[in-house]
């Protein structure tokens, strides 16, 4: 993907590339145990409703990855969106996705439907991982997970690790049965022995409203959101408190498909470790400054983020 012009043509027709494939795009290519074909070309992709938003730093990852790989008899890496991990499954599955940058538990999934191979954890905003606060007003009573019973919590939406995907399970592990709510309102109210209802956001920004307004009785976020002022002012967090914190997850995660060779997932760790690993100094402007700080993920790490996933999976 190399080239300003093209890259700025493919921002402004973004909505018709990501809704159009390549007429091979559906052909499941075979790499072979060490090497590929010379001239295949590779294709890196996310989740997300919001491509635009991650255009440029997929397009500088995409771009490193074409510079490091053109040995291997890669001829371009590509970027590719898709709108939910069943669709990105089923790209994965069709070979049309070869790296796949998601949060963790989205990774765990692909782990266990498509049999992807972790690489390396991916920091953001020079943080390489991140955990959930629940929190409720101060004059709630709420100072600890049992008090959640016959309460209303706030996720944030499906999808979201930190504001949905571990909070969830966190209550799962604890015995909670969870019960979804069709709106939150001061007027809704579960009963003691009800359980925990819960509701959808659909943003953050609504969570510590929601909150603040006792809408709900307690919400859930990241605690770099926690910091954030901007979610939450002065005004509002003068009248909340933490009272549950979770063990931390990587904030994103980068995997391989299984099919590749292997010569070229060694070769992506390495590259990518050399040139952005955490001795990667802050500020300092590179040809790729867009690409994020990478470092190893042991395999410790990984069996207890697949168990987390499973223990989610066993509370649906």
């Amino acid at each position: 993907m190399k080239g300003i012009p093209l890259k700025f043509l493919c921002f402004l027709l973004f909505p018709l590339l990501v809704s159009a494939m390549p007429a091979t795009a559906g052909q499941k290519t075979d790499y072979g145990s060490t090497s590929v074909e010379e001239g295949v070309v590779l294709r890196v992709g996310k989740v997300t409703s919001q491509p635009r938003k991650h255009f440029l730093r997929f397009t500088g990852l995409a771009d490193f990855l074409a510079d490091n790989l053109s040995d291997l008899g890669v001829a371009d890496v590509e970027v590719m969106f898709a709108k939910s991990n069943q669709e990105m499954l089923e790209m994965l599955n069709s070979g049309r996705i070869d790296f796949i940058s998601e949060t963790m538990f989205s990774s765990m999934f692909y782990v266990e439907e498509a049999g992807v191979e972790v690489l390396l954890r991916e920091w953001r905003n020079n943080v390489p991982e991140y955990h959930t606060v629940f929190f409720a007003r101060n004059d709630s009573n709420i100072t600890s997970l049992s008090d959640l019973q016959g309460r209303i919590l706030a996720f944030e939406d499906p999808g979201s690790t930190s504001a949905y995907f571990l909070p969830r399970t966190i209550l799962v592990r604890e015995g909670f049965r969870l019960v979804e709510m069709a709106w939150p309102g001061p007027e809704t109210v579960m009963g003691p022995d009800k359980g925990v209802g819960y509701v959808f956001a659909r943003s953050e920004e609504n969570i510590p409203i929601w909150v603040h307004e006792n809408r709900v009785q307690a919400g859930v976020l990241s605690n770099t959101d926690w910091l954030d002022e901007d979610l939450f002012p002065p005004k509002i967090k003068k009248d909340l408190h933490i009272f549950h914190e979770t063990e931390p997850v990587p904030r994103s995660l980068l995997s391989a498909r299984k099919e590749l060779p292997e010569s070229i997932r060694k070769r992506v760790k390495q590259r990518l470790l050399d040139e952005y690993g955490e001795s990667r100094e802050e500020g300092v402007v590179t040809k790729f400054s867009d690409v994020p700080k990478y470092d190893q993920v042991p395999s410790s790490e990984i069996l207890r983020f697949q168990a987390l996933y499973m223990d989610y999976k066993a509370g649906m």
